[in-house]
């Protein structure tokens, strides 16, 4: 959409490339294990092969986010097998309180939404998404435009 001109904006998981477009890294996104609050695992951070062990819920496997995901279970010397692969932080989250499975989901996209249903957990180790801004190279920043991105970067670093 961004290259087509019909999206003035994107804020996305990194890298991002185009040679029409204009990539600015904006910020570090941690992800964190998604757990149902009845079943979660002892506190502390979650490794790769205790979250193997149980049944996934994770995103589709086409994406960036996933990827960087599958990297972080590899790294653990795991393979994710997935029982669900979705598209929808919100629906993994709820079928996580369901007690259906564990998930790896971005802080950012939990917010304040967590309820007693999940129980989340850091990963050891840590893992992060990079996200960043991406707009058309010849893109005109109208008032509106520009103050969205400079909101953008002062959320970035605030949060």
């Amino acid at each position: 959409g961004i290259e087509a001109n019909s999206i003035d904006l994107g804020l996305v998981t990194l890298p991002a490339a185009g040679r029409a477009l204009v990539v600015e890294d904006l910020m570090a996104d941690e992800m964190l294990a998604v757990l149902p609050a009845a079943d979660p695992p002892p506190e502390g951070p979650v490794d790769a092969a205790t979250l193997a062990r149980r049944r996934l819920i994770l995103y589709e496997s086409r994406g960036r986010t996933r990827r960087i995901i599958d990297d972080w279970f590899a790294g653990g010397g795991v393979t994710a097998k997935p029982a669900m692969e979705l598209s929808s932080v919100e629906t993994i989250r709820e079928l996580v309180g369901a007690g259906l499975g564990a998930a790896i989901l971005p802080a950012l996209a939990l917010g304040p939404q967590v309820t007693g249903a999940v129980a989340v957990r850091p990963l050891s180790p840590p893992l992060a998404r990079r996200l960043g801004l991406v707009l058309r190279r010849d893109k005109s920043l109208d008032p509106a435009l520009r103050a969205t991105i400079a909101a953008m970067r002062a959320q970035a670093v605030a949060g």
